[in-house]
Order: structure tokens, then sequence, then C-alpha cells
């Protein structure tokens, strides 16, 4: 009997509230390759073990969580070819959670269309 190859779902946000929270419950029941912003996957890896609790610490630990370093405001996530091959091979699907949502910040109204519209475009555009 042959096992079958584990699927990968992509998330992003999993920095941000909903997505630490997803990032937990899912509890390392399934493979995760989870987007986050920093100047290296080093950086990226250190800024999500920040947030996570135990559980998503201990996953990230076993690999169970794939961190790739990227931003939803650069074309193709910032990804390079190579890596954005990584992100869609063996691609379960896509939780995407990342949004901006400090709305009483001031920002400038193109400032949440490019993060929160265009975010989720160049996701799907990845995908």
């Amino acid at each position: 009997m042959t096992r079958e190859r584990a699927k990968t779902w992509f998330v992003t946000g999993a920095t941000g509230s909903i997505g630490r929270a997803l990032v937990e419950r899912l509890d390392g029941s399934v493979r995760l390759r989870v987007l986050v912003r920093g100047a290296s996957t080093a950086a990226a890896h250190r800024r999500l073990a920040a947030t996570l609790g135990p559980k998503g610490r201990a996953a990230l630990a076993d690999g169970v969580i794939e961190v790739v370093a990227g931003d939803l405001r650069s074309t193709g996530l910032g990804l390079s070819p190579l890596t954005r091959a990584a992100v869609t091979d063996d691609l379960a699907g896509v939780l995407h959670v990342a949004a901006r949502t400090d709305f009483d910040g001031g920002a400038d109204v193109d400032v949440y269309r490019d993060d929160n519209v265009l975010g989720a475009l160049r996701v799907l555009q990845v995908a």
C-alpha cells in the first residue's frame, strides 16, 4: 500500500489575531506553509514564533509549519520564482486571513485597498 503525499495549506495572516487562532487550532493536524513578513526566512520565523502559543511553537519546531518570508504588498508576494513554485507544490488550498484592520489608524484609503484588496489578488495570482 502506498502512502499518499500529505497536502499543505498556504496561510496568510498567521501573525494576526485570526490567523494566529487558526494556526493554533489546527494544532499540527495538517501541514501549513505560512507567509510572514520579514527581511529573511529566519526573521519571518522569529516573528511567527513570537506570536504563537506553545502548541503553535511546537508545530513550528517540528516542521509541520513551514515559514515563507514574503509580503502581500509586493508583486508575486515578494517571492522568487523558485519559492513561488515551492509554495504551490502539494497545495491543498489557501487560507487567506491577512488584512489591515487598524481602521482608526488614520491611514489613507489607498493603504487599505493595497493591503486588503490587492493583497488578496496577489495571493490568488501566486496560488
